[in-house]
């Protein structure tokens, strides 16, 4: 399969988690408890698929560190700093900024792994940027804050970059990417878990069936794509993959809009960015794997 197909596959289901998490909170569930059931049956969905489908003799070598760095990077300092940008410059710039990751991912692969950008990638990824943009950024009302405090979603953007070019690296030293999303999910856990317990926010874990059914789902998606995002990596390069992996702003209203009745509404931004997350798809499906 191309990975350009994976990494599509990948973004539908980072969006699908998405409005899953969203139907878990306004069920009654906590952020952290989504944050911890989402992550928990994520690694242990991605831990049952290794053990069946994968070769669990990769799980020993030595390079299995990059993906544990990865999971410490995204989900965990990246979610981190994400929340801390939003508190301090509010969600909708957060997303705005947090949008940059693929030209940021594009930039790492071309500077620090010499991956060569074709004219076919370059329009693609600023069609998508461009879209993505569009479909994360609201003006809301005019509000004063330290321009420091953007560095929050620029990190984020950063992690993100570094998680897709890591991982292209750490395939060099571990085939499976079965291997490298388990290691990934379980270094994710065990970093969230870290620092929910340096903020002493243990005591904040609240369960409800209604909602843990939807965290849980949430937890499935993100092992499906994980699964789609690690192999696409294996296989293809950043400059090719990284674009379409960040397209989940665009279908999560699409998603929340049909699985939430309307209550997403949609607007001619969603359709413009649509418009140019389309054509930029279509330009680098064009681009040589």
């Amino acid at each position: 399969m191309l990975p350009q197909f994976l990494a599509l596959g990948a973004s539908l289901s980072f969006g699908f988690l998405i409005v899953f998490v969203q139907l878990g909170l306004n069920a009654g569930g906590t952020p952290l408890a989504s944050t911890i059931l989402n992550l928990v049956v994520n690694t242990l969905f991605l831990w049952v698929f290794l053990i069946v489908w994968g070769d669990l003799g990769q799980v020993l070598n030595t390079g299995v560190w990059v993906f544990l760095l990865i999971g410490a990077f995204v989900p965990g300092l990246a979610r981190y700093s994400y929340f801390h940008g939003a508190q301090r410059i509010g969600a909708s710039r957060s997303a705005t900024l947090k949008s940059l990751s693929p030209l940021f991912s594009v930039l790492i692969a071309i500077s620090a792994f010499g991956e060569r950008l074709t004219p076919f990638t370059a329009v693609g990824t600023a069609l998508i940027v461009a879209g993505i943009l569009l479909v994360s950024s609201k003006r809301g009302a005019q509000e004063t804050w330290p321009k420091v405090y953007l560095i929050f979603p620029l990190i984020t953007a950063l992690l993100f970059a570094l998680r897709d070019n890591l991982a292209r690296f750490g395939f060099n030293l571990v085939a499976s990417p079965l291997v490298g999303a388990a290691m990934a999910a379980t270094g994710g856990f065990l970093s969230l878990l870290l620092i929910s317990r340096v903020q002493g926010s243990a005591g904040q874990l609240h369960m409800q069936h209604r909602s843990s059914l939807y965290f849980a789902a949430s937890g499935v998606f993100g092992g499906i794509a994980y699964i789609c995002l690690f192999t696409a990596l294996s296989t293809g390069r950043v400059v090719t993959v990284a674009p379409l992996l960040y397209a989940d702003p665009l279908l999560v209203p699409v998603i929340s809009y049909i699985l939430l009745r309307g209550s997403e509404p949609l607007s001619w931004r969603l359709a413009l960015g649509a418009v140019c997350v389309v054509s930029g798809i279509t330009f680098i499906f064009q681009a040589r794997v």
